[in-house]
């Protein structure tokens, strides 16, 4: 896992030529996909919930979603495989451990975490901005390697479309 606050330019170069590679430029919005990686959510130096496979940074959607959901109501957060899913009430947000399951099966004993919801809108509207950041240097590092459409292109890349 990587910080996005962190990747360098030349890294960046890097990480976009490999991105890049086998996509037909001309065809870019059928080809261009999410680079992975997302949200983590961490307490204490524990890691608790990390993007999997099939996940990608534009999946902080998902994470911003939950805000939106039923109370009470266990709901898939996608992030990949396994799945992890989420319950709220009005202060605090509760997640499961991994699961393979429905969550009509989930036992209390399979919570594995449970959040403030304040400081999880905090924490995210921070990594949106994070996000949006990492979006404009995409966009500039991409129009820097003369890559026409970078606009468009960065945000596939950061789910920002």
């Amino acid at each position: 896992m990587v910080d996005i606050r962190t990747v360098n330019d030349n890294e960046l170069v890097e990480i976009l030529k490999s991105e890049l590679k086998d996509v037909e430029l001309s065809d870019y919005d059928e080809q261009v996909i999410g680079i992975c990686g997302g949200i983590v959510l961490e307490e204490n130096n524990t890691i608790y919930i990390e993007p999997s496979c099939c996940g990608d940074i534009g999946n902080i959607k998902e994470w911003e979603s939950i805000f939106e959901s039923e109370l009470t109501k266990w709901n898939q957060l996608w992030i990949g495989h396994p799945w992890i899913y989420y319950r709220k009430d009005n202060k605090i947000i509760e997640f499961s451990n991994y699961a393979e399951s429905n969550p009509e099966d989930f036992k209390e004993n399979e919570i594995l975490i449970r959040v403030s919801q304040l400081e999880l809108e905090t924490e995210l509207r921070k990594a949106r901005e994070q996000q949006n950041n990492f979006e404009f240097r995409i966009r500039h590092t991409l129009e820097e390697m003369g890559i026409v459409n970078a606009e468009q292109i960065s945000k596939l890349m950061t789910g920002n479309s």
